[in-house]
Protein backbone atom coordinates (compact mmCIF):
# COMPACT_ATOMS: atom_id res chain seq x y z
CA UNK A 1 0.00 0.00 0.00
CA UNK A 2 3.03 2.41 0.27
CA UNK A 3 2.97 3.11 -3.20
CA UNK A 4 -0.63 4.76 -2.77
CA UNK A 5 0.20 7.90 -0.97
CA UNK A 6 -3.99 8.91 -1.45
CA UNK A 7 -4.78 5.85 0.50
CA UNK A 8 -2.55 6.17 3.42
CA UNK A 9 -3.32 9.82 3.54
CA UNK A 10 -6.94 9.69 3.19
CA UNK A 11 -9.53 10.73 6.33
CA UNK A 12 -10.76 7.49 5.79
CA UNK A 13 -8.21 5.02 6.16
CA UNK A 14 -6.87 7.32 9.02
CA UNK A 15 -10.08 6.42 11.37
CA UNK A 16 -9.53 3.43 10.12
CA UNK A 17 -5.95 2.53 11.14
CA UNK A 18 -5.94 4.17 13.97
CA UNK A 19 -9.18 4.00 15.15
CA UNK A 20 -10.18 5.56 18.70
CA UNK A 21 -13.39 3.62 19.26
CA UNK A 22 -16.06 1.97 17.23
CA UNK A 23 -14.51 2.10 13.09
CA UNK A 24 -17.84 1.50 11.56
CA UNK A 25 -19.58 4.55 13.98
CA UNK A 26 -16.25 6.63 13.61
CA UNK A 27 -16.72 6.01 9.60
CA UNK A 28 -20.58 6.30 9.19
CA UNK A 29 -20.17 9.83 11.23
CA UNK A 30 -17.59 10.70 8.52
CA UNK A 31 -19.17 13.91 6.45
CA UNK A 32 -20.87 12.02 2.90
CA UNK A 33 -18.09 13.84 -0.08
CA UNK A 34 -19.59 16.12 -2.33
CA UNK A 35 -18.95 14.69 -6.44
CA UNK A 36 -16.50 17.76 -6.50
CA UNK A 37 -14.70 16.68 -3.31
CA UNK A 38 -14.56 13.18 -4.99
CA UNK A 39 -13.53 14.59 -8.40
CA UNK A 40 -10.38 16.86 -6.76
CA UNK A 41 -9.32 13.48 -4.55
CA UNK A 42 -9.00 12.03 -7.82
CA UNK A 43 -7.64 14.32 -10.12
CA UNK A 44 -4.69 14.92 -7.21
CA UNK A 45 -4.49 10.89 -6.44
CA UNK A 46 -4.18 10.61 -10.99
CA UNK A 47 -2.06 12.91 -11.17
CA UNK A 48 -4.58 14.43 -13.89
CA UNK A 49 -4.28 17.67 -15.19
CA UNK A 50 -7.32 18.67 -17.63
CA UNK A 51 -5.19 21.43 -19.61
CA UNK A 52 -3.58 18.78 -21.53
CA UNK A 53 -6.88 17.15 -23.13
CA UNK A 54 -8.75 17.93 -25.93
CA UNK A 55 -11.65 19.78 -25.88
CA UNK A 56 -13.79 17.42 -27.75
CA UNK A 57 -12.85 14.79 -26.03
CA UNK A 58 -13.28 16.14 -22.75
CA UNK A 59 -16.63 17.08 -24.24
CA UNK A 60 -17.02 13.62 -25.79
CA UNK A 61 -16.54 11.83 -21.97
CA UNK A 62 -18.23 14.42 -20.31
CA UNK A 63 -21.67 13.85 -22.42
CA UNK A 64 -21.32 9.95 -21.90
CA UNK A 65 -21.13 10.27 -18.89
CA UNK A 66 -24.11 12.21 -18.34
CA UNK A 67 -25.97 9.63 -20.86
CA UNK A 68 -24.80 6.86 -18.56
CA UNK A 69 -26.04 8.60 -15.47
CA UNK A 70 -28.92 9.31 -16.78
CA UNK A 71 -29.28 5.64 -17.72
CA UNK A 72 -28.63 4.13 -14.30
CA UNK A 73 -30.94 6.91 -12.66
CA UNK A 74 -33.27 5.25 -14.69
CA UNK A 75 -32.66 1.25 -14.55
CA UNK A 76 -31.18 1.33 -10.81
CA UNK A 77 -34.16 1.67 -9.32
CA UNK A 78 -35.74 -1.01 -11.66
CA UNK A 79 -33.33 -3.37 -10.68
CA UNK A 80 -33.51 -2.77 -7.10
CA UNK A 81 -37.64 -3.70 -7.36
CA UNK A 82 -36.68 -6.65 -9.74
CA UNK A 83 -34.32 -7.68 -6.82
CA UNK A 84 -37.27 -7.53 -3.82
CA UNK A 85 -39.42 -9.44 -6.74
CA UNK A 86 -36.89 -12.29 -7.60
CA UNK A 87 -36.26 -12.64 -3.21
CA UNK A 88 -39.77 -13.23 -2.73
CA UNK A 89 -40.15 -15.10 -5.68
CA UNK A 90 -37.28 -17.47 -4.83
CA UNK A 91 -38.77 -17.55 -0.93
CA UNK A 92 -41.92 -18.67 -2.67
CA UNK A 93 -40.34 -21.13 -4.97
CA UNK A 94 -38.72 -22.67 -2.13
CA UNK A 95 -41.47 -22.70 0.35
CA UNK A 96 -43.53 -24.99 -2.76
CA UNK A 97 -40.67 -27.26 -2.94
CA UNK A 98 -40.67 -28.09 0.41
CA UNK A 99 -44.60 -28.72 1.11
CA UNK A 100 -43.96 -30.77 -2.52
CA UNK A 101 -41.53 -32.75 -0.45
CA UNK A 102 -43.63 -33.38 2.63
CA UNK A 103 -46.96 -34.01 0.40
CA UNK A 104 -44.67 -36.94 -1.72
CA UNK A 105 -43.28 -38.37 1.88
CA UNK A 106 -47.30 -37.90 2.93
CA UNK A 107 -48.37 -40.09 -0.03
CA UNK A 108 -45.79 -42.68 0.39
CA UNK A 109 -46.70 -43.37 3.92
CA UNK A 110 -49.94 -43.45 2.74
CA UNK A 111 -49.92 -46.18 0.30
CA UNK A 112 -47.57 -48.49 3.21
CA UNK A 113 -50.11 -48.11 5.53
CA UNK A 114 -53.75 -47.90 3.48
CA UNK A 115 -53.22 -49.06 0.14
CA UNK A 116 -50.95 -52.19 1.23
CA UNK A 117 -54.68 -53.57 2.70
CA UNK A 118 -56.69 -53.35 -0.79
CA UNK A 119 -54.10 -54.57 -3.09
CA UNK A 120 -53.38 -57.44 -0.68
CA UNK A 121 -49.48 -56.29 -0.39
CA UNK A 122 -48.49 -56.71 -4.26
CA UNK A 123 -46.47 -53.90 -5.11
CA UNK A 124 -47.17 -54.04 -8.45
CA UNK A 125 -50.52 -53.21 -7.83
CA UNK A 126 -49.68 -49.98 -6.14
CA UNK A 127 -50.22 -46.85 -7.65
CA UNK A 128 -47.37 -44.38 -6.21
CA UNK A 129 -44.89 -47.13 -5.18
CA UNK A 130 -45.46 -49.30 -8.47
CA UNK A 131 -41.69 -49.00 -10.03
CA UNK A 132 -42.61 -50.47 -13.68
Amino acid sequence: MAPFEFILNSAEFKCFSRPQGDVEKLLSAMPKMTAADITSRMKDALDINEQFYDTAKKEKFDRECKEFQHFSRQIVPLLREMQKKIAIYMQNKSQSIQDYKIMLNMLDKYEELNLANYVEGKEEKMVFGNTQ
